[in-house]
């Protein structure tokens, strides 16, 4: 079973009402400087790598992606 964790991905573009279509399930932060936050729910690599392909696919500029909301740490059990 993989994690999940939440990601702000930053990208070198504003979103148009057109674009924010493809980013369903994302909360879009607009910024200065032309840039938008994108927010993540809970999602796991599949799900990461899927909305970067989009990204990459529409010709969108990446800035940085950012991991987080880390799921809590699980202590490992041993057997004795």
């Amino acid at each position: 079973m993989q994690q999940t964790a939440m990601y702000i991905i930053r990208i070198a573009q504003t979103l148009t009402d057109a674009d924010a279509g493809w980013f369903e399930g994302l909360t879009i932060y607009p910024q200065a400087g032309a840039e938008t936050l994108l927010l993540t729910p809970p999602i796991d690599q599949t799900g990461l790598h899927g909305i970067l392909a989009t990204l990459r696919d529409l010709g969108i500029p990446l800035v940085a992606v950012f991991q987080v909301g880390l799921p809590p740490r699980q202590e490992a059990t041993h057997a004795l």
